[in-house]
């Protein structure tokens, strides 16, 4: 997995010096960097607005049990952020494509099939027993414990 992830970041870097060097010597220098530079802004705002509505459907989706695809969608945007803010066009591209909630839909369901096919059921959003058992949201009595506060992870 790590050998896997460290050559996508070592073909991405060099797909991207050779889409910046193309287009530095079709654009000039200047001009390129103003690209860049304008990509990064207007992404970093498309970002923020896509980010809020993720997390609002996210608050909304809490109560119905929804929250995990939920979650894989906020991900996804978070995705889409950091590409536009890196530096190239290539993954300025991937990431106004990851943008659009039609493109991001699918692979969003995609990914979380992926996700949720590897854990099965032994852990699910809500507090279930380490072992998938108990109901999503339920708690197991049998614990003497008091429940973790709010904002803490149960783990």
């Amino acid at each position: 997995m790590c050998g896997a992830l460290a050559l996508a970041f070592i073909l991405t870097t060099a797909a991207e010096v050779y889409v910046l060097v193309k287009v530095g010597a079709l654009l000039g220098a200047m001009p390129t960097l103003a690209v860049i530079i304008a990509t990064g802004m207007v992404g970093a705002w498309l970002a923020k607005r896509a980010g809020t509505r993720a997390l609002l459907r996210l608050r909304e989706s809490l109560g119905t049990g929804g929250t995990s695809l939920a979650l894989v969608d906020g991900a996804l945007v978070l995705a889409a952020g950091v590409a536009l803010l890196s530096p190239g066009f290539l993954t300025d591209v991937c990431g106004l494509l990851l943008l659009v909630t039609p493109v991001r839909g699918p692979i969003a369901g995609w990914l979380y099939g992926k996700l949720a096919g590897r854990m099965g059921n032994v852990v699910t959003f809500g507090m279930a027993d380490v072992s998938g058992t108990s109901e999503p949201g339920t708690r197991n009595e049998s614990s003497d414990e008091d429940p973790p506060p709010p904002g803490v992870i149960d783990v």
